[in-house]
């Protein structure tokens, strides 16, 4: 009867909780830090059907030709893709929009969310791109 996100703590009745609460104690569960380990594998290397894929466009909307498959080819590409295009995605939200809602991971894309694509140098946000994308599949990929 619990509503969704919800669930109870509960204790041995020989040790409860606390002194003043001997029953089940109702809580929110928080969101996923990581992508369900049955499915981390396919999150890291296995390439998504064309469908879901990351197209690099350049600015005017062509495109550059270059799609990335997984989380490991989004962040080879991201070295090698021009930087007005790179830019661009960021702008837009693109990067950030594509990691949640299509491998999942809100906590990256939190971190995308947070890099700065205005007036400053598109060299330092490739870096700083490459740094986020780099660090978190090498946090996900040792859980494989």
């Amino acid at each position: 009867t619990l509503p969704v996100g919800q669930a109870y703590l509960c204790s041995n009745v020989y040790r409860p909780l606390t002194v003043e609460t001997r029953s089940p104690v109702r809580f929110q569960v928080g969101p996923r830090a990581i992508p369900h380990i049955r499915h981390l594998q396919k999150y890291l290397r296995a390439p998504l059907p064309p469908g879901r894929r990351f197209y690099f466009t350049a600015p005017n909307g062509v495109s550059l030709g270059f799609s990335a498959a997984s989380l490991w080819e989004f962040k080879e590409m991201l070295g090698t893709i021009p930087l007005d295009s790179l830019k661009y995605h960021q702008q837009r939200g693109d990067f950030e929009r594509w990691i949640q809602k299509t491998l999942g991971d809100n906590e990256l894309a939190a971190q995308v969310h947070k890099l700065s694509a205005g007036n400053g140098n598109a060299e330092i946000l490739r870096q700083a791109l490459r740094e986020l994308v780099t660090y978190r599949y090498d946090e996900l990929d040792v859980l494989v």
